[in-house]
């Protein structure tokens, strides 16, 4: 990412050795070119850097002039690296990677990481518009300055993610976000010490880089990327440009429907069939009954006289 009036300044987020792919942020704050804003795609568990690259045309203002990067991950002040000047001899690329701390003269770094975000509906609301106001954002900041001293420094650092203890659902404002900048665990740096620094031209920034992290879904779901396309189905596809595999996975599918189709006909045969066989037995019962009912004559053995039956025997 550069800035129009900087074109010797180069500031990227680099995840593997590798510069993260940055995506236009068409928001109507983006159409200055001071600060730089842009889009990048974020994984859970990639460690990153922020690295800047001064050209051979970066001008320092005079060879006293040091940079200083000051670095804000989800609102909040992480770290910062002066950086000497290159007198104009050579590209220079500086790169912030994590925070530093030190402990009884041995000097450790926390990484930079990208991690899952956990919303909590029973989190805090308390100010959440003002705290996650910037959440999802990494912010680098050039300053110029003069160093004035070096020293050393014992002591740990105060920073800690955004949302460490949760995020409330409402706190996103209807953001699409679920990853969030946090510290990896702590190892061994080759850090010696500290610079004391001075702003003889104030401590106003003179670039400042804006990086919106997303995962990919969340990209798609804000449109900075387009939805993956739904693949077509094997039915619908050329069979001269089927896989083997495709294509033994479409004769599974055609059998597998063969079979569901004889199956259904054997219910249906054999519930024809009771139905079939219920009939009859009513039939049987009705004649029965006919029969039952039907009137019998009987000749009196005493007389010629006819005697008709009516019972049911």
């Amino acid at each position: 990412m550069r800035i129009e009036e900087l074109e010797d300044l180069k500031v990227t987020l680099r995840v593997n050795d590798t510069d993260l792919n940055e995506y236009g942020d068409e928001s109507d704050e983006a159409h200055s070119t001071t600060p730089a804003r842009t889009f990048v795609e974020a994984e859970a568990g990639a460690s990153f850097a922020i690295v800047a690259n001064f050209g051979l045309g970066f001008r320092y203002n005079n060879g006293r002039d040091s940079i200083v990067c000051h670095v804000y991950m989800d609102g909040k002040y992480a770290t910062g690296r002066v950086w000497a000047p290159s007198h104009g001899h050579a590209d220079v690329t500086h790169d912030v990677n994590g925070v530093l701390s030190c402990t009884r003269g041995v000097w450790s770094l926390q990484r930079f990481t990208f991690s899952d975000l956990q919303t909590d509906d029973t989190a805090g609301k308390v100010d959440f518009k003002e705290r996650f106001k910037h959440l999802g954002t990494i912010r680098a900041t050039f300053t110029r300055c003069t160093e004035t001293g070096k020293g050393t420094y014992d002591g740990g650092h105060d920073f800690s993610a955004a949302g460490e203890q949760g995020v409330h659902e409402k706190c996103l404002k209807g953001r699409a976000i679920s990853k969030q900048a946090t510290l990896g665990k702590a190892e061994v740096s080759a850090c010696t010490g500290w610079v004391s620094t001075q702003y003889p031209y104030g401590k106003d920034p003179f670039a400042s880089f804006t990086f919106k992290y997303r995962s990919k879904t969340d990209l798609q779901i804000e449109g900075i990327i387009p939805r993956s396309p739904s693949p077509v189905p094997l039915e619908d596809r050329n069979p001269d440009d089927l896989s083997a595999e495709e294509a033994r996975e479409l004769v599974r599918r055609h059998r597998a429907r063969e079979a569901a189709v004889k199956t259904e006909v054997k219910k249906e045969k054999r519930a024809h069939s009771q139905v079939i066989d219920d009939d009859d037995e009513d039939d049987d019962v009705t004649i029965a009954s006919e029969n039952r009912s039907r009137k019998r004559h009987r000749a009196s053995r005493d007389s010629g006289v006819e005697i008709i039956d009516l019972s049911e025997d």
